[in-house]
């Protein structure tokens, strides 16, 4: 018999193996097997690709089909053997008869004879040895397939099983495929320098049985390519599409097909939504997100969905380790933020794709902005990572390139933390740029400004990560600054109109986050707009601005404030002053009510 040969992951090798090198020779009257990780695609394959092969080849020979899961002894085999064989799921709902016309077709001399003896006696108990039946028509131009070998039952009989196998394979001529998890003894010959490979399931059977039994062993593992066309048959503009989904499982270590088919929804809505994009994003960074939410999503599928990460126990001058948690730290960030994984794959009544293009474009707008410096500076701080392996002539090089980019301050805010760790960590083993400590940081500060103060989160998490020196310095008054510029952000009542119908349940929204935010900003708000735009509201409007202090009550009794008391007081004057209807008037009456309570606490 011929050494065990084990297949490199090409499934075109794999059909041609069974196909030339099996099935096409009469003589050889072993059976091959194929075995590869749970999930990475083998039934599928062969029930699909298989068949198309042998169609395409010629060869006539149909597939039966038959899991040994659960399986006992060779009598449960062949009773098995015999259910796929025989064509049972007649719509007409006349199985026996369906299942006695196939065995006396293939009986021609009795054919007629037979069908008219069982339409003159329709119950005769008339019963068929499964093991009879297999010897007689499973050599008849069928392949076996023989799937689950490692997952038959705990008691079973091997011998009696595998030599029933054997008996078929050797004695009748079956050809037979047996299909495994777990890697065999066989497979491990050829399977490497470190020895077999095993899965903890795995499951032999004697030794000698499998010796006569198995030809060549056949290793299945898919290439990425493969397993991605296998799925998406015809996804939006073909291959470039194919080479984002394999870029996205090579991020989340996805080699198994149970993941891709789950998450198939999702991929070719998410593409959808991509090939709709009404926007102007750079095709690179649209390729990024849909990279980055493709291995999320594989990931879910996988049971290995990004989780917060934990703080670990370094020094706080590991740089490097710095820099891997602040990239832990935004992954997650980022995962967390797409709310339509939960839709897809969470406990909700099933996928929303009337939502998800909405919230992809909120993703590139938030995560992927299409700034040519802010790409730049993802770039240059993602190389970082690798911190400990720069030449002096590299790092010299980010430096230059890192205070150019934030001289400019074209940069998306939410790069200062990692904008910062990387000038400080290059700065203290005595790189220089064009930008001294000083004027670095009142750069970032002149970018945090303008965004709004919106990463001040991140500023926060890059501290607990453990900053320390004039990097720790820095990012204590950015963060501070990031606040300010946040609360100050969310008094701006510059995008609420009087002529919006819903402009009374945005201010009083507006109102209740800037109190719970930081109750001192809500003196930024006009009183006599504020005034108006209560004037200007429909009912629902005008309740949810009295709902709305009813809450602030909560925060400014907290508050010894003279600025917020006398503003609450003109507040008070100014909607007295502000005409309403009838039943505004009475609305108006409640909400100076609620306000004149708050002022009672103060007064």
């Amino acid at each position: 018999m011929r050494k065990t040969a084990v297949g490199q992951g090409n499934t075109e090798w794999i059909l041609q193996q069974i196909t030339t090198e099996y099935l096409r020779k009469s003589d050889l009257h072993y059976a091959i097997a194929i075995e590869g990780e749970w999930g990475s695609g083998k039934t599928r394959f062969l029930k699909t690709r298989l068949e198309e092969e042998l169609h395409k080849e010629g060869i006539d020979l149909k597939i039966v089909y038959v899991s040994l899961f659960g399986i006992s002894d060779s009598n449960d085999l062949y009773r098995r053997i015999m259910a796929a064989m025989l064509p049972l799921d007649d719509p007409n709902g006349n199985k026996r008869s369906r299942a006695f016309q196939y065995i006396l077709k293939l009986l021609s001399r009795a054919a007629s004879e037979g069908l008219a003896f069982f339409r003159i006696f329709p119950k005769v108990n008339f019963s068929i040895d499964p093991e009879l039946f297999t010897s007689l028509f499973l050599p008849r131009k069928h392949l076996l397939i023989l799937d689950d070998t490692e997952r038959r039952s705990a008691n079973c009989d091997d011998l009696s099983l595998f030599g029933a196998v054997n008996d078929l394979v050797e004695n009748k001529g079956v050809k037979t495929i047996l299909v495994s998890n777990s890697f065999s003894p066989k497979c491990a010959e050829t399977d490497g320098a470190h020895g077999p490979k095993k899965s903890p399931d795995a499951r032999g059977f004697d030794s000698e049985v499998r010796e006569k039994l198995v030809w060549r062993c056949l290793r299945f593992k898919p290439s990425l390519e493969d397993i991605a066309k296998s799925v998406f048959a015809d996804p939006a503009d073909g291959q470039d599409r194919i080479d984002i989904i394999v870029q996205a499982a090579r991020m989340a270590n996805c080699g198994n097909v149970r993941a891709f088919l789950k998450s198939k929804s999702f991929i070719e809505d998410l593409l959808a939504a991509d090939k709709n994009y009404p926007g102007d994003a750079a095709r690179k960074n649209r390729q990024s997100a849909l990279q980055e939410l493709i291995s999320f999503a594989l990931l879910i599928c996988l049971g290995k969905k990004p989780a917060k990460p934990e703080k670990p126990d370094y020094a706080s001058d590991d740089i490097p380790g710095i820099f891997r948690l602040q990239n832990q730290n935004e992954r997650y960030a980022r995962f967390s933020s797409f709310g339509c994984f939960n839709d897809y794959f969470g406990d909700s009544n099933g996928p929303s794709s009337t939502q998800l293009p909405e919230e992809y474009i909120s993703y590139l707008e938030r995560w992927y902005p299409q700034n040519d410096d802010t790409i730049s500076m993802s770039e240059l701080t993602n190389q970082l990572s690798f911190f400990e392996s720069l030449t002096d002539s590299q790092a010299s090089s980010m430096m230059e390139e890192l205070c150019s980019l934030v001289a400019k301050k074209n940069f998306s805010a939410e790069y200062t933390p990692k904008a910062l760790t990387t000038y400080f960590a290059l700065a203290e083993i005595g790189f220089e740029g064009s930008l001294d400590d000083r004027a670095f940081v009142d750069c970032c500060s002149e970018v945090i400004s303008k965004d709004g103060g919106s990463v001040y989160e991140d500023l926060d998490r890059a501290l607990k990560i453990g900053q320390s020196g004039p990097c720790k310095d820095a990012m204590d008054r950015l963060r501070e600054e990031a606040l300010t510029a946040r609360e100050r952000k969310m008094a701006d009542t510059s995008q609420i109109s009087p002529d919006d119908p819903e402009c009374g349940e945005k201010l009083g929204e507006l109102i209740q986050n800037v109190a719970k935010a930081n109750p001192a900003r809500l003196t930024d708000i006009d009183p006599e707009f504020l005034a108006r735009i209560f004037s200007a509201s429909k009912p629902m409007g005008q309740s949810r601005i009295q709902e709305s202090f009813k809450q602030c009550g909560l925060y400014l009794q907290c508050q010894d404030n003279e600025q917020i008391i006398k503003w609450l007081r003109s507040l008070v004057d100014n909607l007295r002053s502000t005409s309403t209807d009838k039943t505004g008037t009475m609305r108006k009456r409640w909400t100076i009510s609620t306000i004149n309570n708050i002022l009672g606490n103060k007064d």
